[in-house]
Parts: structure tokens; sequence; C-alpha cells
């Protein structure tokens, strides 16, 4: 391993920090001008794949990075950089596409914005276990979800011609983007594919076009003209565009591999990542590549042997696929016993609760409706006990009713309707 690494970089073992310390100020400085660069160190050319594994494993280097430190003089004059020219040997490239699709370009932003933002160490990131803004006490993750409960709520009330203004549930919703995308975060960008496809699928006509208008405004204001996120908010954020379906999946096929080898699969962040990328398959019915990519993630992330508290969503979404392909197989028994394999983590009140309702729902389907009500009955006790999720709530309540009606006990059905 160090004798590759001296015949590829031409590092000596006392001097390899500061040498990559000062590849990293001038590729930095050469990105910022638009410009490509190689690189040489005593006249041997440089592994960039091998620069940016060493600057993954040596978070103090990025730390020295910020703090302005400089390489010693020495070491300055040793490493030099040029702009690559075209081959003579080889006939010269064809002249590129006059125009880039929306798409490609969109991804190009994106995976120039991460990778950047990684190597220079914009974000606080410690492999395998999060990455979050520089700034103490980011709420980036919290907030988001709200927003998008705030946006099922819209619904919601539209459906049920709720007299209530969209305006007084939106206006909570718009105050925590504009925090999430001030905060310097990650979170917002990694999410934006998951805000295109979710707006596009479940609330075109109405909400996309507010969002996307309030967003597209709000960002160049925050983060500037020049930003990365406000020319991707440019592009996606026209009424023109309408490509936000295929745009995520190509999005979630680049971005991964990426916070894979830089943040580690079992990070909060790629994780959200990959919880994402599974629900967007499956809520537009690519059932069979939704439980082909969940397995895949749940393996990576169960890999590393670690249980952080999100690792847990990952398994509870990959056994959810896994029991709807069965139940839909009509194997009921065998999407009980894998249901039962949750028992294995430690799941909260909320989650037992959404296991429980699942629970009932296979046994009211097998006709046992003596179990389905007591599943339901204990989902709707553990989601009052901690103040969960209310459509928890109504959900367990709306299955009791049922059951409880099926099986003649009108009387108790009815307090339970009347309570809903």
């Amino acid at each position: 391993m160090y004798k590759s690494r001296i015949w590829k970089w031409g590092l000596d073992k006392k001097l390899k920090s500061d040498e990559v310390l000062a590849i990293l100020i001038l590729r930095t400085e050469r990105e910022a001008q638009g410009k490509t660069s190689e690189f040489t160190i005593r006249g041997q050319p440089v592994d960039l794949d091998n620069i940016n594994r060493y600057i993954r494993r040596n978070p103090q280097l990025v730390a020295r990075f910020r703090a302005g430190v400089v390489p010693t003089i020495q070491t300055t004059l040793e490493v030099q950089c040029h702009t690559p020219l075209p081959s003579h040997s080889s006939p010269l490239p064809p002249p590129p596409p006059e125009e880039t699709s929306h798409i490609d370009q969109i991804i190009d932003l994106f995976m120039s914005y991460f990778d950047t933002s990684f190597t220079q160490g914009a974000w606080k990131c410690e492999y395998n276990v999060s990455c979050g803004s520089q700034n103490t006490g980011d709420r980036s993750v919290e907030l988001f979800e709200r927003v998008v409960t705030s946006f099922g709520l819209v619904n919601r009330s539209m459906m049920r011609k709720d007299d209530i203004s969209i305006s007084t549930i939106l206006t909570p919703a718009f105050e925590s983007l504009k925090e999430i995308v001030a905060s310097g975060s990650p979170v917002f960008a990694t999410r934006t594919p998951f805000l295109l496809w979710y707006l596009y699928r479940f609330h075109n006509g109405d909400l996309l076009g507010i969002v996307m208008k309030y967003l597209t405004g709000l960002i160049p204001i925050i983060l500037g003209q020049n930003h990365p996120m406000t020319q991707i908010w440019q592009i996606v954020g026209s009424p023109e565009f309408s490509e936000h379906y295929e745009l995520s999946t190509r999005l979630y096929s680049s971005l991964v591999p990426l916070f894979e080898e830089w943040i580690g699969p079992a990070n909060e962040l790629t994780t959200i990542l990959y919880c994402d990328h599974i629900d967007c398959l499956f809520h537009h019915d690519e059932t069979v590549e939704a439980l082909e990519v969940s397995t895949i993630y749940r393996a990576k992330a169960e890999a590393t042997q670690l249980r952080h508290p999100w690792l847990r969503e990952l398994a509870i979404l990959q056994t959810g696929i896994v029991c709807n392909v069965k139940t839909s197989e009509n194997k009921i028994e065998e999407a009980i016993q894998y249901l039962h394999t949750l028992q294995e983590w430690d799941l909260d009140e909320e989650q037992r609760a959404g296991m429980n309702v699942q629970l009932g729902n296979y046994s009211y389907q097998m006709g046992d409706l003596s179990l389905a009500i007591e599943r339901f009955r204990e989902a709707s006790n553990l989601i009052t006990a901690c103040k969960g999720d209310e459509r928890i709530l109504l959900s367990s309540l709306a299955n009791l009713e049922s059951a409880l009606h099926k099986k003649g006990d009108t009387d108790e059905a009815a307090q339970i309707r009347e309570f809903r």
C-alpha cells in the first residue's frame, strides 16, 4: 500500500499531508475559475481518486484547510498543476451538443455541488453517523418532516372541504423551508428530489405550483444568484418543467453511490436518501424495483453492524415493501412472520403502533376479528400515549370501528365512530 502510494503520488511519508493540502487549495481555486486540472508532485502524476480517499479519511486535513493553514514553501513549489491538453494520439472528441437536456444539467449541478461541498468540508460530517450544518442547533431534518406533514394536511383539508384557509397551513411550512435553506445544511439539497416527485405525484394542480414558485423566488435571495441550488431551481421551478419523476430517479441513482462513498451507508443523511428513493419507486407502482432497491440498501446499512435510530426507519420501510409483495401474492401468514422480525429492533411507541395496525389488518383479512380488535386497540392506546402521528390514530380507530361492527358490537362501534 505504502509503496503504491509513493509510486502514484511521488510522496514521502512525512510530507503527504502537506502535499494533499496544497492540492486541495489549488484545486479549490481552479474549480472556482471553472478550470480542470492535472497535478504532479515532484514531476510524478497524481491519482486524484487516491487524493479524495485520503481527504475523506483525514477530517483534520479539511479542518486545516478551512482554518486557512497553508503548506510549507518547499511543498508549494513541489506541487504543480496545469490544464490537461487533448491527446495528439487520439482524434479530438466530437463537439458537444448545442443544448444539454435540462435533466443532465441538473444532475451535473447536483453532483458538482455535493462533491465540492464534501471535499471542502462545507458540512460537519462523521462517517456512518451524521452530516449537517456547521452551525449548532441545526433542525433541518425535523423541520422538513413538518413541511411534508403540512402538505398532507392541505390535501386532507381540501378533500374534506374543511373551513380553513390554506395559507394558515402553508405559512408555517414556508417559514420552515426558509430556515432549512438558510441553515447551510445539506438536507434541503438532499431532499429536493423527494420534494419534486412528491409534489408532482400527490399535489399536481394545487400545491405544486405554489411551492415551486415560492422556492424559486426564495433560494436566490438567501443563497445568491450564483449558488448551484439557485441554478437548479431556476430550471425545476419553471412552469414548463414536467420531468419530476424521471429527474428524481436519475438523481437517486447518481447521488446514492456518492453519499455511500463520502459519508457511509449508515449515515443519517444517506438513510434519508435511501428511504426517499424507495418511497419514490413504491408510490409510482414500481413495487418490484422498490423491493430490490430497499433490500440492497438495508443490507448495506446493516453490514456496518450499527444500530442507529434512523436505521429502524429503513428496516420498517423495507419490511413494509416485503409484506406488501407477500400480501399481493396472498401469502398473509408469511407477511405476518416477516413483520414480526421488526421486534428485533428497539421500536418506539409510534412505530409499535404502526406495526400493530398492520398486524390487525392481517388478522382482519384472515377472519380473526378478536385478534384484529386487540391489535387495533393496542395501536390506538400506544399512539395516544405518545401523542404521535394523528394519521396512525385515525387509521387504527377506523379499523377498530370496522372490526367491531363486523363482529356485531354495534354499540361500541358507534362510540368509536363518535369519538373519531
